[in-house]
């Protein structure tokens, strides 16, 4: 293994480069090829830290890992580097292969054993070095790509980050961040880990609450989401009244009364996981429909799937608001001549109409029927190759509350969704038994 910074004799064209000359070089590249052309030019004196700078730009410039020579030598280049880098690098590597989607490639399996065997050794030492958010940053990039760890791997992790000096270190959005990706992990197919519950405790202890509502609004709105599903997955980390508790130490702060400074992902991820939550906290939801005449013109239709899933699981019914999630729904699916919005995806479009139908539905607005049936129609759900079983199902309730009391011309949403697509929500349905749950 060659020292730290030492070039190692093939490869490139040498030239005597210095590390911070490398860096530059790689850091200012505006596309893939200009990348290559350093790398060709350069790689000879590369050290671990420009191989790890040069994985991570190729990730941000959207680089490919399938099938790319150029990525090979790359990660080739880092492998043979590898034991030289601290955590930094590593982790920059490791958020590197989960953007490109390389989990499979040996650079994610001999890099992530590398990080685990420096955190390990680290913390063995009186002083750690490893900064907080390299630890945050993997369980971030960890859970982007569903890549589960062990049980034994998350507790060196966790309580790497729980350590008195690490913790001490980390700034609002590190921990909001390790939060999020404890939550989706928890998620995740095949989940067995099970979390000391006195290492949650300290993970969401006041102090560390307070510093995340020192941060900015995303960073509260991951927290709330991580929170969210910690306690819906197969194996809940938290229960749901644990999980409230702590949600609601973060929406009693004074802050939070006003949203001005919110943007509509921080405010309907927040309403998301307060429907997952059932928790109801009636000054937050109602600052954010009083709100809503000014943050939902620029939401998307994500935006307005997750307000209307949030308003369905808290059973919330408010006509002025669901009507104005229709209104952008219709806008959105109708985009007028010069609107910026990009047209939506079949899914995209699925899931906004199949959400908003069955929360009106559920909460039975019966104002909203036409509303909603005229959503449904934009959505062209007939034409969909491939809707999701569970979308169907949903229509399929809509279609039902309709009949049931005879709303519109008492045909439900027959002629807007295939025949085939009833039946197969019909039988979605019956599986699925609770007609009230979404």
């Amino acid at each position: 293994m060659w020292a730290r910074g030492t070039p190692e004799p093939s490869g490139g064209s040498g030239g005597g480069f210095s590390e911070g000359e490398i860096n530059k070089a790689i850091v200012g590249s505006k596309s893939v090829p200009e990348l290559e052309t350093v790398f060709i030019e350069r790689s000879g004196n590369f050290t671990f830290m420009n191989a790890a700078a040069a994985l991570t730009k190729y990730a941000k410039l959207r680089g490919s890992s399938k099938g790319s020579p150029f990525f090979s030598k790359l990660a080739a280049v880092w492998l043979i580097r590898l034991e030289d880098s601290g955590s930094q690098g590593l982790a920059n590597v490791l958020w590197a292969c989960s953007k490109l989607g390389s989990t499979k490639h040996p650079i994610w399996a001999e890099t992530w054993q590398a990080f685990l065997q420096f955190i390990d050794k680290d913390m063995s030492s009186n002083q750690p070095t490893v900064q907080p958010q390299n630890i945050s940053n993997v369980l971030y990039a960890c859970a982007k790509v569903r890549q589960q760890p062990q049980a034994d791997e998350l507790l060196l992790l966790l309580e790497a980050f729980l350590h008195p000096d690490v913790l001490a270190a980390a700034s609002s959005q590190t921990t909001a961040n390790l939060i999020w990706a404890l939550g989706l992990l928890s998620l995740t197919p095949g989940w067995e880990a099970q979390v000391d519950q006195e290492l949650l405790q300290q993970l969401l202890a006041p102090p560390v609450l307070a510093k995340v509502l020192e941060g900015n609004p995303q960073e509260i709105a991951n927290v709330l989401v991580g929170l969210g599903r910690m306690c819906t997955g197969p194996l809940p980390l938290l229960s749901t009244a644990a999980a409230q508790g702590y949600a609601g130490q973060l929406l009693s702060h004074k802050q939070l009364n006003r949203l001005s400074r919110w943007r509509p992902q921080e405010i309907t991820n927040a309403m998301w996981a307060l429907g997952e939550l059932q928790l109801m906290d009636e000054r937050f939801i109602q600052a954010a429909v009083s709100a809503a005449p000014n943050w939902l013109t620029q939401g998307s239709s994500f935006n307005v799937t997750q307000a209307a899933t949030a308003c369905a699981q808290l059973h919330y019914r408010d006509a002025q608001f669901m009507g104005l999630l229709l209104q952008r729904g219709q806008e959105l699916l109708q985009p007028s001549r010069g609107s910026r919005s990009r047209p939506l995806s079949e899914p995209d479009k699925a899931s906004l109409v199949t959400m908003c139908c069955v929360s009106v539905a559920l909460l039975d607005m019966r104002d909203l029927a036409g509303a909603a049936r005229s959503l449904a129609a934009l959505g062209n759900i007939k034409q969909h190759r491939n809707a999701h079983p569970s979308g169907l199902r949903r229509l399929w309730v809509f279609h039902c509350w309709l009949l049931q009391h005879q709303l519109l011309d008492g045909k439900g949403l027959a002629g807007l969704v295939s025949e085939q697509q009833l039946q197969q929500g019909a039988k979605e349905a019956e599986a699925w038994g609770d007609k009230t749950r979404l």
